[in-house]
């Protein structure tokens, strides 16, 4: 005959073993990240941006709100976030934040800057002062033709952390395209005169 035990695991016992897996958890996503680094200087934006990605794998569901509808999983990584401390919360959106930071970056020197503009709003959506996300995402939006949404962020920039918009052309990249549409209107405009 056999018999069979079940034993509840405590609450301390649940709580020690959910700390060990989110220190598991950031120890590979810091090993992703120097990775993503390494691939980003060497100019292998593609791989890198697998890195970067990986680091959100490991770490974004600690930051991700429960949909409407009560999806279990997304319960669960709420449940996760509020195990974890304040100093392992501020450690892990850090990461999150530069690892994203640079997965922009990559997606602009792709040229898949519809994706740089997507990437750099979740930036934003964890962290409204990151000036490399504004700038990024208003890069992208002036190489998308944007360059309403583009003065945005660049006016943020002015306004908070203008020192980062030095070398980047972004302003001029802007006024030049202001001007060509205003030639455009122009010469459109003069052409319903004359015609």
């Amino acid at each position: 005959m056999f018999c069979f035990f079940i034993r509840k695991s405590s609450t301390t016992e649940r709580k020690v073993k959910m700390q060990q897996d989110f220190k598991d958890k950031m120890e590979k996503a810091i090993a992703d990240k120097e990775m993503g680094n390494a691939l980003l200087k060497a100019g292998e934006f593609q791989r890198a941006c697998m890195c970067y990605h990986r680091v959100y794998l490991h770490l974004g569901p600690h930051f991700t709100r429960p949909p409407a509808g009560g999806d279990m999983a997304a319960t669960m990584a709420m449940h996760a976030q509020n195990q974890l401390t304040p100093e392992e919360k501020k450690a892990a959106l850090a990461l999150l934040v530069a690892s994203y930071n640079n997965l922009a970056l990559c997606q602009l020197n792709l040229g898949k800057y519809q994706r740089c503009v997507e990437v750099a709003t979740q930036v934003l959506e964890l962290d409204s002062t990151s000036s490399k996300a504004h700038l990024r995402r208003a890069l992208a939006h002036a190489r998308l033709g944007d360059h309403e949404a583009a003065e945005i962020d660049m006016q943020y920039l002015l306004d908070h952390d203008s020192s980062i918009l030095e070398g980047t052309g972004l302003q001029q990249e802007i006024e030049t395209a202001r001007n060509n549409v205003r030639d455009r209107e122009r010469k459109m405009f003069a052409g319903k005169l004359f015609a």
